[in-house]
Order: structure tokens, then C-alpha cells, then sequence
């Protein structure tokens, strides 16, 4: 064991038996930090998503880490080391290289993330502005934070800067599970998402497309006939409460009967906004949009050049 005493620089008492551990293995935070935040974005969005090709991703990714990581970790810690001088600079190139791939990894695992957040709130939110955009913006930041204290450390010598970089790494990682993996979302969503899955296994098709029918009748009779999208902040768990069914079961039926919760209900805005002009033609247009159910005329803009897109 490495003997610690106050004439010894505090980061080589505490990293490892070899002095030089920091130039042999300041390769390895590139690879691992960025595998790691790449299966923790999989893993998290990929199982409320259903998207069941993440743990094949994972595990890929995983093996390809390891055996880049492993010749130089084992190298680092024996004593005598495990590899000669030439080999542990092959090798320590080859983790660099392994460390861009993760940067692709987990690049790839934001864009799907920001891809699904996309979709959840079309899912769940009538209003664009009510989506929280500020939770997305903090995940698509957070490959940012981590490059600007990796990077430094793998370009400077210097065991000091390594120690501050783990310091602040740790930090970063709290963060992260703060902002991505609140237990009480994920265990509600996946819940969810099994009992669906559990219970659609359960029943008859018969069974399945009367219970369909049945909730897009109150969808109707709430949203439509109830003149519910004229609320301006609706969102998918009001609808969901009104029909006493679970949100998954009423997204499910807003999908596949009425093209989604988002198009259904602002489809219904448009329509009464040109109701409104044609009964109303001294009106402003702000008063028209805001009387239709949408936050301004903007708003009303904006999803009318959505929805007309999408015709095309």
C-alpha cells in the first residue's frame, strides 16, 4: 500500500502505487464517462419508450469499452506493469480512439432522447408552450459540461488538473441523476407501461377494441362536444382523468383513432378560430386565437404552419 505523508503531492497518495498512473491512464475518463452517460440516457428513456434494441446498444458499447480500458487499468495498478513502453502508447492511442466512438455513442443516445421528448409532447401537451423545455435544454447541455472537463485533463500532464477534473466529475454525475432519473417518474411510467402490456395480453380483441371505443367516446364528448380544447393549458392526464382510464390507454386510443392527442385537439382550435372570424369579423385576430382555445395569435400560427405541413 502506497504510504501517504505530507511531503507527497496529495493527488499520487490517492490515485495509485505508480507515479506516473495519471499519463498511462488519463485516456480512460474519455471512453467511460461518455459510455456511461450514453447507457444511462438508453436505459432510462429506452425502457419508458419501449424501445427494445437499447440493451443490445448497451451491451455492445459495453464490451467495446471494457477491452479498450481493461490493458490500460491493469497496466496502471501492477506494480511492474502489464505493458511495455511502445505498446502502452499503441494502446493508450487506441483507448483515445475508443473515447471519440463514445462521443458518437452518447451524441447518438441525445438525439434519440431529443427525438422521444418531441413525441412526449405531442403525447401529452395541446400547447407547445407548456412542454418543459427547460429539462430538455438541461439534458442536451450536459455532453457539453462533460467534454469541457474531460478534455482539458487528457491534454495537460498534469496529476493536479486530473484530481480537480474527478472532483468536479463527481459533482456533474449527482447532476445528472437529479435531472434524469427521478425515481418517482420513471417507477410511475414503467408501471404503465407493463400493466398495458400485462393487460392487452390478458384480453380478447373483441374486449380490447370495445374498451377503444368506449374512451374515444369520451374523448369525444369531453374534448369536442365538451368544448375542452378551448382550454388553452389541456394536456392528455385531464382527458385521461375525465375518462377514468390510465393516460397510456388514452394515448394509445388518441393515436390510433384520432392522429394523436396534439393534432386532434388544435385541429378543433382551427376550425373554431375561422368560426369565430366568420361570426365575429371586427374582431382581432389575437382575440379570435385566444377565444379558439390557443395562447396568442403566434401560437395560432404556429400550429397551423405545423398541421398544413404536415398535409403535404
Amino acid at each position: 500500500m502506497t504510504d501517504i505523508n505530507p511531503g507527497r503531492k496529495l493527488p499520487e497518495a490517492f490515485i495509485c502505487p505508480q507515479t506516473n498512473f495519471h499519463l498511462r491512464s488519463k485516456r480512460i475518463p474519455n471512453s467511460g464517462y461518455y459510455f456511461y452517460s450514453g447507457s444511462l440516457f438508453f436505459c432510462f428513456f429506452g425502457t419508458v419508450r419501449q424501445w427494445n434494441q437499447w440493451k443490445t446498444v448497451i451491451w455492445i458499447a459495453a464490451v467495446f469499452t471494457m477491452a479498450a480500458m481493461l490493458p490500460l487499468v491493469l497496466d496502471a495498478w501492477i506494480p511492474d506493469g502489464l505493458l511495455t513502453a511502445n505498446a502502452s502508447n499503441v494502446w493508450g492511442i487506441v483507448v483515445t480512439v475508443v473515447g471519440i466512438v463514445m462521443m458518437g455513442y452518447a451524441a447518438m443516445a441525445l438525439w434519440l432522447v431529443w427525438h422521444w421528448m418531441l413525441e412526449a409532447r405531442d403525447e401529452n401537451y395541446s400547447n407547445p408552450d407548456d412542454f418543459p423545455l427547460d429539462f430538455a435544454r438541461r439534458v442536451r447541455l450536459m455532453p457539453i459540461v462533460l467534454t469541457l472537463m474531460l478534455w482539458p485533463a487528457y491534454l495537460l500532464d498534469s496529476p493536479e488538473v486530473m484530481a480537480v477534473m474527478n472532483v468536479l466529475l463527481a459533482a456533474f454525475n449527482v447532476v445528472l441523476l437529479l435531472n434524469v432519473l427521478p425515481s418517482w417518474r420513471r417507477l410511475s411510467v414503467v408501471a404503465e407501461v407493463i400493466e398495458l402490456s400485462e393487460n392487452q395480453s390478458e384480453e380478447t380483441d373483441e374486449l380490447v377494441e370495445e374498451r377503444s371505443r368506449k374512451i374515444a367516446e369520451e374523448i369525444e364528448a369531453f374534448v369536442r362536444d365538451g368544448k375542452g380544447f378551448l382550454d388553452a393549458h389541456l394536456k392528455i392526464g385531464q382527458v385521461a382523468e375525465h375518462c377514468s382510464y390510465s393516460r397510456t390507454y388514452v394515448s394509445k386510443v388518441f393515436q390510433d383513432r384520432f392522429d394523436g392527442f396534439y393534432n386532434y385537439v388544435n385541429r378543433l382550435r382551427l376550425e373554431h378560430y375561422d368560426r369565430y372570424m366568420a361570426e365575429h369579423p371586427n374582431a382581432t385576430m389575437d382575440t379570435a386565437a385566444q377565444d379558439s382555445g390557443f395562447t396568442s395569435y403566434n401560437a395560432y400560427y404556429k400550429v397551423k404552419e405545423r398541421l398544413e405541413s404536415q398535409k403535404k
